[in-house]
């Protein structure tokens, strides 16, 4: 497979070159031209790591000898001078090929543009040498033709500047921009690795209920003489024992590895709810669906906990758009116990007999019809603990036929206001 992807990108480029080198000049005569096909070639050669030199400087050479005789026998000249003509073009390519083959191997990858540039403007001269001294009847004027050459030489690396220049500058902007996506999605997944471990730390405390409920039912199984069952018992103790211990480390693990992130500097609430749109309409895009988010942060509010944030929001945009909202409204305002942050959406509302349960974990409207797939029943549940615990703040909600609103309230200094 490797071999036949090779040889398709190696006919790919020798045709490319050997179109390029139709557009041409000819400073002397009709028989000697200056074709950008060299400068294709080096600027292939310049970003294409796996580009196979040899293989290219033969066929583009063999092609380019063809087209050419062709081209001047379909102008009148008989087939043989046509091939006298053209010939001298395959020194040049052969040369210049030799050329770019000895620097691939020779000089470390990503090549230095200065030096690779000075390199193929010698190449690019000694070349055109070899092809005059191919051509006998061009080598009078020697001086003019030196003259000549170098102007070329000149001319053509200018535009090979040019071109490295540009896709250098293009190849940057495609990495930021792949940056900045896989940042975006980075700071998505350690937010949802935090809602998990605020879910087993939630949990671990009923794992140990579990294994002491286990304990108790063994010690009184014993005191009641039914030592068989109450050694199964005890083995249910101690199997949920080891199962607490390998949840811990786990649990651990994770903390550490979040708790060096979470050193990094926080992020304006702005620009983290722009970042966490981007983010969520790709995905509704993805899945066939859209939902206009308006965000109004007059205030340039300062968020030092990002990751608790953004699970917050994350799960609240994703609640009102699973609810059947079509426009999600995010927005903060001053209050005289500290700052409202408030997510409100168009959606149906909820159920008044539904409203008791919204944070009760495992509980759940949402199920998808096409696979029979419920939903945990989490996303509130850890919304209202990162809330409550970790941000130290408040959450409730309103809800109406038009919609559903749900509201934190977070003290003074879990938010800064920045300077303007």
């Amino acid at each position: 497979m490797e071999n036949r992807i090779g040889f398709r990108r190696t006919l790919e480029l020798s045709l490319l070159l050997i179109a390029a080198a139709q557009f041409s000049l000819s400073p002397f005569a009709m028989e000697f031209r200056i074709s950008i096909a060299v400068t294709c070639f080096s600027a292939a050669i310049y970003f294409l790591e796996d580009a196979r030199v040899l293989p290219v400087t033969l066929l583009t050479a063999a092609g380019t000898f063809l087209t050419r005789t062709i081209l001047y026998y379909a102008k009148g000249e008989d087939f043989l001078p046509a091939m006298v003509s053209a010939g001298p073009e395959i020194v040049f390519f052969l040369i210049y090929g030799a050329g770019l083959l000895l620097y691939a191997r020779s000089a470390p990858r990503p090549f230095r543009r200065t030096g690779f540039l000075l390199y193929t403007a010698g190449l690019d001269l000694l070349s055109n040498l070899g092809e005059i001294a191919a051509r006998p009847g061009l080598a009078r004027d020697w001086q003019r033709t030196v003259l000549v050459l170098v102007a070329a030489a000149v001319f053509r690396t200018i535009l090979l500047w040019g071109i490295l220049a540009f896709f250098d500058r293009y190849r940057l902007v495609l990495m930021k921009r792949s940056n900045a996506e896989r940042y975006q999605r980075l700071l998505l997944l350690i937010s949802r690795l935090g809602e998990e471990v605020t879910w087993m730390r939630k949990n671990a405390g009923q794992v140990e209920q579990v294994m002491n409920a286990s304990y108790d039912l063994y010690r009184r199984l014993q005191e009641a003489g039914d030592r068989e069952t109450a050694v199964q018992a005890l083995g249910v103790a101690k199997d949920i024992h080891e199962i607490k211990k390998e949840y811990l480390l786990i649990m651990r693990g994770l903390s550490e590895a979040m708790a060096e992130e979470r050193t990094q500097e926080g992020m304006e609430l702005a620009e983290l709810l722009l970042l966490l749109r981007q983010s969520v309409q790709n995905l509704l895009s993805a899945s066939g669906r859209e939902a206009e988010i308006r965000i109004h942060c007059p205030d340039r509010l300062y968020v030092a906990e990002v990751y608790p944030m953004l699970s917050v929001f994350h799960n609240l945009i994703s609640n009102g758009v699973e609810a059947g909202g079509t426009v999600i409204d995010l927005r903060e305002e001053r209050a005289p116990e500290g700052w409202l942050l408030s997510v409100s959406d168009n959606g149906p509302g909820i159920p008044p007999e539904d409203l008791d349960r919204l944070f009760t974990p495992g509980f759940s409207t949402k199920i998808n019809y096409e696979t029979g797939v419920v939903a945990r029943g989490l996303g509130l549940p850890i919304v209202e603990d990162l809330v409550e615990r970790t941000l130290h703040g408040q959450i409730s909600v309103d809800t109406s036929p038009q919609g559903t609103r749900f509201v934190i309230l977070l003290p003074e200094e879990e938010l800064e206001v920045m300077g303007t």
